[in-house]
């Protein structure tokens, strides 16, 4: 048990070495160094600019999907159909926000908060792409 407990402590303080100086402040800027991770895992990038994207989306239109879990909040199952045109209202705007330009637009606000953190010294561990700060755009 000695040996297990040591050897968890010590392989987490290598990662957190690793991953500090993954992230630690060099000569490449945030903004190379997105490039060179979308170049080399360009799938995985995609698919989290796609969940970040979606997430945004759905920031847009919290307020209908507050009413939706409000009008299902006391139905039964049969009676979710009571609620149809508060969901229909997601669907429509999510369909107005959910678009090529909104998706490119998206990654150009990104791309220039990657800069703007570079300009001001910061790194990724200052700062989420998907704060709330973010969000106000």
């Amino acid at each position: 048990f000695f040996f297990f407990k040591n050897f968890a402590v010590a392989t987490s303080a290598m990662n957190n070495e690793a991953v500090l100086r993954d992230f630690a402040k060099g000569d490449d800027t945030l903004l190379d160094r997105y490039d060179r991770s979308r170049a080399m895992y360009e799938k995985l990038m995609d698919k989290s600019l796609e969940m970040r994207f979606q997430q945004w989306v759905n920031r847009q239109c919290s307020a209908q999907i507050l009413k939706y879990e409000d009008c299902v909040a006391d139905k039964w199952p049969w009676q979710l159909h009571i609620c149809r045109d508060v969901l229909n209202s997601i669907t429509k705007c999510r369909l107005n926000f959910n678009t090529r330009q909104q998706r490119e637009e998206f990654l150009q606000k990104e791309r220039e908060l990657l800069q703007e953190m570079d300009d001001k010294g910061e790194t990724l561990f200052d700062h989420e792409l998907w704060t709330h700060n973010y969000g106000k755009h």
